[in-house]
């Protein structure tokens, strides 16, 4: 995706793969999304490196222009400081590759002042879960998909966890309130 234009993009057809009455579906653009969400949908949304990118930050920063409570995540330090910088009034979030140690992640993130850190499900734990909590730090956690999974993680305490099944984890929730 990151190869084609804006234009080629929208020549997608992003519906038959789920299902042949989709078919002809075109990827919405950012503003597109956002304006079907509505302001009161929660975005976390991963942002590209933004080195060579033209002004993709001012872009990004004019569609999300007045809207509060949304997570931009990057996975690179300098694209997210060259973004707050433009857009001081986001909430930012570091996500490192599933490599880097938790600790690392954590202080990386409150060296850069986040409130959120968004570590793989590999690398949480609850003694990582207790030190980001400590240092005032939220843990959300990229991907969890099986029941089990959910249902460590809750037990851990994350803040939140990002899947592709919502559907199942609204489910874990309720049955966790029980």
């Amino acid at each position: 995706v990151g190869q084609l234009s804006a234009k080629e993009i929208q020549a997608l057809d992003a519906g038959s793969w789920f299902d042949a009455k989709y078919k002809g579906e075109q990827v919405p653009t950012l503003a597109e999304a956002v304006k079907a969400l509505g302001k009161k949908t929660r975005l976390l949304l991963l942002i590209p490196n933004l080195r060579d990118t033209g002004d993709l930050a001012g872009a990004i920063h004019k569609t999300l222009k007045g809207r509060k409570g949304d997570l931009l995540v990057f996975t690179d330090s300098e694209s997210l400081k060259a973004m707050r910088e433009q857009a001081p009034e986001f909430e930012y979030v570091l996500a490192l590759d599933e490599k880097v140690q938790g600790w690392l992640a954590i202080e990386k993130a409150r060296s850069l002042g986040l409130k959120v850190v968004r570590p793989f499900r590999a690398q949480v734990n609850s003694e990582f879960v207790r030190n980001a909590h400590a240092k005032g730090l939220q843990v959300y956690v990229h991907f969890a998909d099986e029941e089990s999974e959910m249902r460590d993680l809750l037990g851990q305490k994350v803040d939140g966890i990002i899947t592709g099944r919502p559907g199942r984890l609204k489910e874990v929730l309720k049955e966790a309130k029980k």
